[in-house]
């Protein structure tokens, strides 16, 4: 609003032209917008109102040269530098959404990256990482698996410098502390986990289950070559410390997933299960370490836990809760499969019991939905839909749409 202390800053990016006061800029207040904006546009697109996203990016006068006749910029036009390039990234990859012209994002996501490597900025590494992630999300929604796979292997040769940035950001704020190379090891090899992870993935979707279980191998291996000292290094750093923690449950979902697609449903029940319970143990030892560092305290300061360093997608949408209810819908279905029906209905419905907020989506919805149709008869079933419909509106769960609960 007009009273807020951070109108200047609004309004400067808004109307767009001039010079910006040093004393304005230099200032935490300048971060702190950012995130708040990019908190706002994920919100919306989280609950699928893309006409106001739309309408709040077209005001957004920096981010212009990339989110309208995108082909037609010349270099000349790059916006000013306190405007970080993850603003830029999220503006034009939202245009999938707001955009009749489905071309029109990946044009500006491949214009920003050409600027980026333009640049002279030591930390443009961390910049090519978010912006090929945003392509790899892209190219996944439309279809197009190549290309994703493509993106994801060029993220791979930007992991030591990135890894190296990261740490030396961190050391800025510590005491310049001298870089310890393991730490920086590790940090590259669960990066590269994760990058791994998602390919095979990929593969999958694509029926490749040789190239995928490849790959699973792969990252299998380069992560028991890491010290668990090194590791345990890495969980002071945000959002390195995200990274870390996912690794061992993000294994154990890569081989659940590999022996679901090889029909072979007792494995994969057992490696779901595994991945629910080292995500679980990760859970009790975040907590012990924030009680030690008081971790949570610098997590909201710390200026480097919203710059995702990976890209947007790539830690944050596989968040610890998100893959945790992501495990849990596969283990369901994998006991369905196994004609453990309640079993399957008990497990997620213990989930959602635990933390709705996190657990209820739209999958997990429509997943249990199906689940209570095949469990009995249809007044039972409509009877606990409409309770779980209850539950998604009293804890404001607007994103589900009244489809997922097959009424």
């Amino acid at each position: 609003g007009p009273t807020s202390h951070y109108q200047p800053i609004y309004n400067l990016f808004v109307k767009g032209g001039g010079t910006a006061p040093s004393s304005l800029l230099h200032t935490d207040q300048v971060q702190e917008f950012v995130e708040i904006l990019l908190l706002q546009g994920h919100a919306w697109m989280q609950m699928r109102r893309y006409k106001e996203l739309g309408q709040e990016i077209q005001t957004w006068s920096y981010c212009q040269t990339y989110t309208t006749s995108a082909t037609t910029t010349t270099s000349n036009e790059r916006p000013p530098t306190w405007i970080p390039w993850n603003v830029h990234v999220f503006a034009a990859a939202s245009l999938q959404y707001t955009s009749s012209d489905k071309a029109l994002a990946s044009t500006g996501l491949w214009k920003i990256r050409k600027d980026i490597e333009m640049s002279s900025d030591e930390s443009k590494v961390l910049d090519l990482l978010h912006v090929d992630h945003a392509l790899s999300n892209l190219f996944l929604a439309q279809g197009e698996w190549r290309m994703a796979l493509e993106s994801l292997e060029r993220m791979v040769e930007f992991l030591p410098p990135a890894a190296r940035v990261l740490w030396s950001q961190h050391n800025n704020k510590n005491n310049n502390k001298p870089v310890p190379e393991g730490a920086i090891q590790a940090l590259v090899h669960a990066a590269q986990c994760e990058i791994w992870s998602r390919q095979g993935r990929l593969l999958l979707q694509m029926g490749a289950l040789e190239g995928a279980q490849t790959l699973f191998e792969q990252a299998q291996s380069l992560w028991e070559d890491v010290p668990h000292a090194e590791s345990k290094l890495l969980r002071q750093i945000p959002p390195a410390h995200c990274l870390i923690q996912q690794v061992e449950p993000q294994l154990h979902a890569n081989l659940g997933l590999l022996y679901f697609s090889y029909q072979k449903y007792n494995l994969a029940l057992e490696h779901f299960r595994k991945s629910l319970e080292t995500t679980t143990l990760a859970q009790k030892q975040q907590q012990v370490q924030e009680e030690e560092t008081k971790h949570e305290a610098y997590a909201l300061t710390n200026p480097y836990l919203a710059s995702d360093w990976l890209g947007g997608g790539l830690i944050a949408p596989v968040a610890r809760h998100t893959l945790h209810a992501e495990v849990t819908t596969n283990l369901a279905v994998a006991a369905l499969y196994t004609c453990r029906l309640h079993e399957a209905i008990h497990v997620m419905e213990g989930l959602i019991r635990k933390s709705p907020s996190e657990a209820l989506t739209e999958r997990s919805a429509l997943n249990l939905c199906t689940l209570y149709e095949l469990s009995g008869d249809a007044a039972t079933a409509t009877r606990k839909k409409r309770t779980l419909q209850l539950i998604a509106k009293r804890f404001f769960l607007h994103d589900i749409g009244p489809e997922s609960f097959r009424l």
